[in-house]
């Protein structure tokens, strides 16, 4: 993962649901996931592992 930027910064908040990005990296995917829940919010994850190369970095 040397060199590799994550963010989850790119949601969609929609009411009580989140459309949230999903790398497939389960420990940060789920820390972010269970981080919404607790704000209040339905996670509804997105996986993007097949069509971003810099797993949504901003470069």
């Amino acid at each position: 993962m040397k060199g590799v930027f994550i963010t989850y910064n790119n949601m969609l908040l929609s009411g009580s649901k989140a459309f949230v990005t999903k790398y497939g990296i389960e420990k940060m995917d789920s820390f972010v996931q269970n981080v919404l829940k607790e704000n209040g919010f339905e996670p509804i994850p997105i996986d993007v592992t097949n069509i971003t190369t810099w797993m949504g970095a901003i470069v």
